[in-house]
């Protein structure tokens, strides 16, 4: 099958190249070129266009961002924090990414004074509810040896536990 449509290809084309009438082989190797030659000049150009609408997406998405830190930089200022705004993006990165940093830390460190209160409260809880049962049961025991007393004396207390 591949050997039909190979000599069919061959066939079409011999009778298109002997429609137009013969020119030297340079000009036709010249004309040849050329068209590879402008073929390879339009994908280059396809490549240059895509890659100029992604620079100028990324540009954009950086140009908000950076419009965006400085907007985080402005509020950290209105409410009382130190905050400078640099006049060279790398900069403001730079500031803002200290400032995330110390944010993260001293949170961390919050959460573990936290957690320590909270394991000390939870220790303080434990050993009170010891206390209170330990004074449950005295006053169970000294009930019942007051009322044994008032009843007759320890023997009735050896007959009701003995």
């Amino acid at each position: 099958m591949n050997a039909t449509v190979s000599s069919q290809s061959e066939a079409f084309l011999h009778r298109k190249f002997m429609q137009f009438p013969l020119i030297n082989s340079s000009s036709l190797q010249a004309h040849n070129q050329n068209e590879l030659i402008m073929f390879q000049l339009d994908v280059e150009m396809k490549k240059v266009e895509r890659l100029n609408e992604e620079l100028i997406s990324v540009k954009s998405r950086y140009g908000d961002l950076i419009s965006r830190l400085r907007s985080l930089c402005s509020s950290i200022q209105l409410n009382g924090g130190q905050c400078e705004v640099p006049s060279k993006d790398e900069d403001m990165v730079v500031v803002i990414d200290d400032l995330i940093l110390k944010a993260l830390t001293t949170a961390k460190r919050e959460a573990d004074t936290l957690r320590i209160q909270q394991h000390a409260q939870i220790a303080e809880l434990t050993d009170l509810r010891n206390d209170i049962e330990k004074l449950r049961l005295f006053l169970v025991i000294s009930h019942a040896y007051l009322h044994v007393q008032q009843q007759g004396g320890a023997s009735k207390v050896l007959q009701i536990y003995g």
